[in-house]
């Protein structure tokens, strides 16, 4: 199977920013006309929704399309495109979404089960009823999306099932036919992932058991056996689901992962207590990549709240170059992650960005509350400057400016010019002014906000160069100024001894304000010059894309 590389509205590519709905919005159809309307209040353009198994097909059999068809009919309606979110065996490692047949079937729909045998609130893998129960539901879900939607490409995926892996109170589950595979020989397509993609942490933990080429899950890997044959069920499971629907409509398809503590761990990290055994963390990451053939990303719901670890989330899951996509799918509000999507979608080449709880971002008189206010202005960013990013997505010339908490400023080495991107005016001990125009004074005094203050909102920017002078930037709360390299001579020209003169000699040739309309042309939709442009270009969200364009001196 060819993976899709990213989502696509009828064939053309499409870059999701939005909202995800509480978690069961969507069993009442009102509630989410306030989830549309707080992703639009939040400059986004999209929307994740629940689809819930027990809703869907309340008796075996039974499908309730309407349910489905009026969300995308609302969705239409309110100018909103969708992802949805496909809870049926797993919802945060648990059933809590089956239907009461198939909660109250256990002999049909067994178990997994814990070390001393006690039932679990988990559908065991390895009873064939229950992956062919979540797929024929899964299937006619998706069959009634593609009869509703194809042409007209509301609905931009699909996830399958929510952070999944078991709750079990062990690392793996102990259901009879579980212990029986578990005993079983590893897979050989396994293994020969693993050699191939040698530089992930299971193929490490396997080299580490002894590195045997074949034998059971513990002879294998050792004490990472339990998880790995967790991981590798679990997986091969949700892909079954996925082959189902796909089978029916071939769309964007992808997992989402509830994250372990990663490099630095959190307590004791003991998968089944700490996290959802099996589930797609890190640690086990390329044991997925190896069991999913029907799926296009595993995708990472990033709350972490520490700029490193938030930071290593994200590298961590993406991995174009091996056809694994970024999309970030449930995120919070905080400034951490303000920040970090402009730095995923620039630098890391994501395809999506969506935060949780959207409804939660407007306050009881339907306006948006100040604690969102960042988010928004991440999302007009991403949105205004999207065409840039699907079309040199992973390219060394899109560029991510973004400050962390205490920073001032940092540094980028483009062709032809370096690019000083200041947080605080000029410098960060304040000297001259900048230029702005009337609608932004706060951009003239050139400080804006405590950089000590981690819940601050910070200074953020994708910068596009398309050519050797030619710019492209959109961003909020920073200022990018100019400067040729320095001669291979060694010398220093005059025109960069003097701060003042470093950044008031650069020759702009032109500098706009404008908007990529819907076949992606550049329109302007002001001209600055004179006091707006000189010292540099200042960036504020709602001035949608600065075009700008650089003279190089005459030497």
């Amino acid at each position: 199977m060819k993976r899709h590389e990213q989502f696509t509205v009828k064939g053309v590519p499409f870059f999701p920013v939005g909202g995800q709905a509480h978690n069961s919005t969507s069993y009442v159809l009102d509630d989410l006309k306030i989830s549309f309307d707080a992703v639009k209040k939040l400059n986004g353009n999209s929307c994740a929704v629940t689809v819930c198994w027990d809703r869907f097909e309340p008796e075996e059999g039974c499908f309730d399309r309407a349910y489905i068809t009026d969300m995308i009919d609302l969705a239409r309606e309110m100018g909103v495109h969708l992802v949805f979110l496909w809870f049926a065996t797993w919802k945060n490692g648990i059933m809590s979404y089956c239907p009461a047949w198939v909660k109250k079937d256990t002999a049909r729909f067994e178990r997994a089960r814990s070390a001393d045998g006690t039932p679990m609130l988990n559908l065991t893998c390895h009873v064939r009823a229950n992956v062919e129960a979540d797929a024929k539901a899964f299937r006619e879900f998706v069959k009634t999306v593609r009869d509703h939607d194809k042409d007209t490409g509301t609905v931009l995926g699909f996830q399958i099932e929510n952070e999944s892996g078991q709750w079990l109170g062990a690392r793996r589950d102990f259901h009879p036919k579980a212990t029986e595979a578990f005993m079983s020989d590893v897979p050989g397509e396994l293994l020969a992932y693993l050699d191939k993609n040698r530089d992930g942490e299971p193929y490490k933990r396997w080299q580490k058991a002894g590195g045997k080429k074949s034998g059971s899950w513990p002879e294998v890997f050792g004490r990472f056996g339990a998880e790995a044959f967790s991981a590798w069920t679990v997986a091969r499971y949700i892909d079954e689901v996925a082959a189902a629907g796909r089978e029916e409509y071939d769309t964007f398809m992808y997992v989402n992962v509830a994250l372990d503590g990663l490099t630095k761990g959190e307590d004791f990290e003991i998968p089944g207590l700490s996290y959802f055994a099996g589930g797609p963390v890190p640690k086990v990451r390329d044991i997925w990549y190896a069991a999913l053939e029907h799926v296009d990303a595993v995708c990472p719901d990033d709350y972490k709240m520490e700029t490193n670890r938030h930071r290593e989330v994200l590298e961590a899951y993406a991995n174009p170059e091996r056809g694994w996509p970024l999309y970030v799918p449930e995120s919070g509000l905080e400034a951490v992650n303000t920040t970090h999507m402009i730095y995923a979608a620039a630098e890391l080449g994501a395809i999506g960005y969506h935060i949780f709880g959207v409804e939660s971002c407007l306050a009881k008189d339907g306006e948006l509350k100040p604690e969102a206010e960042a988010a928004a202005r991440s999302f007009m960013i991403l949105k205004s400057i999207a065409p840039l990013l699907i079309r040199f997505r992973g390219k060394d010339n899109v560029r991510a400016v973004y400050q962390y908490t205490g920073e001032t400023s940092m540094l980028l080495e483009l062709e032809n010019w370096k690019c000083y991107a200041s947080f605080v005016g000029l410098k960060s001990y304040l000297w001259g002014n900048v230029g702005a125009d009337f609608r932004h004074p706060e951009m003239s005094g050139g400080r804006f906000g405590d950089p000590m203050d981690y819940r601050a909102e910070k200074g953020r920017a994708v910068l596009v160069q398309t050519g050797p002078d030619e710019f492209y930037a959109a961003g909020q709360g920073c200022h990018l100024f100019f400067n040729e390299y320095e001669p291979i001579d060694g010398s220093i020209p005059a025109n960069l001894l003097n701060p003042t003169i470093q950044v008031t000699t650069t020759d702009y040739i032109e500098v706009t304000e404008g908007h990529f309309d819907e076949n992606g042309e550049y329109k302007v939709d002001r001209v600055r010059s004179g006091d707006e442009s000189w010292r540099g270009v200042w960036l504020a969200a709602d001035c949608g894309v600065v075009r700008f364009t650089l003279k190089r001196a005459d030497r």
